[in-house]
């Protein structure tokens, strides 16, 4: 608690000569907190304030109901890190001059209960970390918050894992900026409506939604039909192992500014349709396992994603076991490098047409096909790979693989190549180029394939 408290402090409460010292904190009891008055505090104190409780791992329950808070403007970490405490009365407080609730309850791991019924939020601007690490608390009713003027919410319940119920109805954000790791762990969340919430673009701080409902394992509707994004940089992590979610609709997103969908939805295993339709993806670089483990998925169109500027496509739609349509027409590959495991176990997926990918600044494809077991023939007559250092694995395991088009002659086979044919059973044809001929046939001979001139072209007879 370092960065929310000080070592030792002098304060002026009733009676005007106590003294508080920070190394005797642990010794007080619940009852030493109802003597002090807190209209005795000017602005510039509000900082001393901060350690009367923080850090005091030995209160259990605190009724501080009688405190008068009207004249501080902020409660930065002013609970953080109470461990041991499991109830928190702070009934009648009035809180309409508070701008900062920075970590107030952070780390109350303990906590149960908290009725914020009467709290006024209406000058808050940061509630950063607010409930960060409370993990006993079940339910939590915020439903009266005003968050009008709130610009940050980053880890703002993240890491309560207990959480069941969370009503942020009325909710609307309108100065929002940063959302990151917001509700990060919140394992036992079920719904979640995020319906009012709009994400403010700023040109000094590029808002960021990273992480957000990471690990919400639970979580079976989230409702984000009317969240408006723009000017968000990153989306990475956003919904990792978000595993109980079945549908996603993200139409109102305005993707315009991001440049990270990295593991975006990673993870998702149920989920069977998300809509994407108005995703622009113009400025995004990484894409690296962004579909990596939707196990459910069958169809995906993603032919409006305008990839122009993506450098990484890294087993972004690995482990996609279920996905049998897959449409990604109008592609624009001339700046990847990665695109190793892309397909990797999509073991239903029947046709795919990358036939006019550019693929010249590629310098990765292991294991890009591997155990696509229901593929029958692939055209990568457009595939320019004098860049690439490791092919190793490529089509390792399509075991119904029948036809292949490696015909251009910039189609370059690097040393490091090792199981690139393994279990392709089922292979009969293998178009080649003058450029890879001679290590295609050291490969494909062991397959049965040989060499048909006539038709450039190792047939298996």
């Amino acid at each position: 608690m370092s960065d929310c408290v000080s070592q030792t402090t002098v304060y002026h409460p009733v009676p005007d000569d106590f003294k508080f010292d920070r190394s005797d904190q642990q010794k007080w009891i619940a009852a030493d907190y109802q003597h002090f008055d807190m209209r005795l505090y000017s602005q510039q104190n509000d900082e001393l304030f901060m350690d009367l409780c923080a850090g005091n791992k030995r209160i259990t329950n605190l009724d501080l109901s009688l405190w008068q808070v009207e004249t501080l403007v902020s409660m930065s970490c002013m609970f953080a890190g109470c461990s041991s405490l499991q109830t928190l009365d702070l009934s009648v407080w009035n809180t309409q001059r508070i701008y900062n609730m920075y970590r107030m309850f952070a780390g109350c791991s303990s906590l149960q209960t908290l009725d914020l019924s009467s709290f006024n939020t209406s000058s808050v601007l940061s509630m950063y970390g607010m409930f960060n690490n409370c993990r006993s608390l079940i339910a939590l009713d915020l439903s009266n918050f005003d968050t009008s003027s709130v610009y940050s919410m980053g880890y703002m319940f993240a890491g309560c894992s207990s959480l069941q119920t969370l009503n942020l109805s009325g909710w609307n954000p309108r100065n929002l900026r940063n959302t990151y790791h917001m509700f990060e762990d919140c394992k036992s969340l079920q719904t979640l409506d995020l319906s009012g919430f709009t994400i403010k673009n700023n040109e000094d701080i590029s808002p960021d939604m990273s992480m957000m409902f990471k690990n919400c394992n639970s979580l079976q509707t989230l409702n984000l039909s009317n969240l408006n994004t723009p000017g968000v940089n990153s989306m990475s992590w956003m919904f990792e192992n978000c595993r109980s979610l079945q549908a996603l609709d993200l139409s109102s997103f305005d993707t315009s500014d991001v440049t990270d969908m990295s593991y975006m939805f990673f993870g998702c295993s149920s989920l069977q349709t998300v809509n994407l339709s108005s995703f622009n993806t113009c400025n995004v670089t990484d894409m690296s396992y962004m579909f990596f483990g939707c196990s459910s998925l069958i169809v995906l169109d993603l032919s409006n994603f305008d990839t122009s500027k993506v450098k990484s496509m890294f087993s972004v739609f690995e482990d996609c076991t279920n996905l049998q349509t897959l449409n990604l027409s109008g592609w624009n590959t001339q700046r990847v490098q990665y695109i190793s495991c892309m397909f990797r176990n999509c073991i239903n997926l029947q046709t795919l047409n990358l036939s006019e990918w550019k693929t010249r600044n590629v310098t990765a494809m292991s294991q890009m096909f591997r155990d696509c077991t229901n593929l029958q023939s692939l055209d990568l007559s457009s595939f320019d790979t004098s860049s690439v250092n490791d092919m190793s694995g490529m089509f390792d395991g399509c075991t119904n693989l029948q036809t292949l088009v490696l015909s251009n002659p910039n189609f370059i086979i690097p040393s490091a190549h090792a199981n690139m044919f393994e279990g392709c059973t089922s292979l009969t044809t293998a178009y080649y180029s003058d450029a890879n001929k001679s290590v295609l046939q050291e490969l494909l001979t062991p397959l049965g394939l040989t060499d048909d001139v006539t038709k450039h072209a190792f047939i298996k007879q």
